[in-house]
């Protein structure tokens, strides 16, 4: 493939990449390789959030209250005491 390199030429490459002492050396072996093309640059516009975020996030915390609820309801349904407390199914001995 023109313009691309072997495996040997990438092994041989990567070997001496990574016993260069210094960046010179590093920019030699980079020196006949082609640059990426540079990016234009593009002013951004800070972002702004979606109208309906902050819609989407109080139906979010009602829907976690609203569940929240239900569980300690039915947990404290499930574990209230009918009549004496403490209740025990066999007595109080077990």
């Amino acid at each position: 493939m023109a313009g691309r390199l072997t495996f040997d030429e990438l092994s041989e490459r990567v070997d001496a990449a990574l016993t260069a002492k210094t960046q010179g050396h590093i920019d030699g072996l980079m020196a006949d390789l082609p640059r990426p093309p540079k990016a234009a640059r593009v002013e951004l516009s800070p972002a702004v959030p979606a109208p309906d975020a902050g819609r989407f996030l109080v139906f979010a915390l009602l829907l976690f209250a609203l569940a929240t609820w239900i569980l300690i309801m039915a947990w404290m349904s499930r574990h209230a005491y009918v009549g004496q407390y403490p209740h025990f199914p066999n007595g109080p001995g077990g």
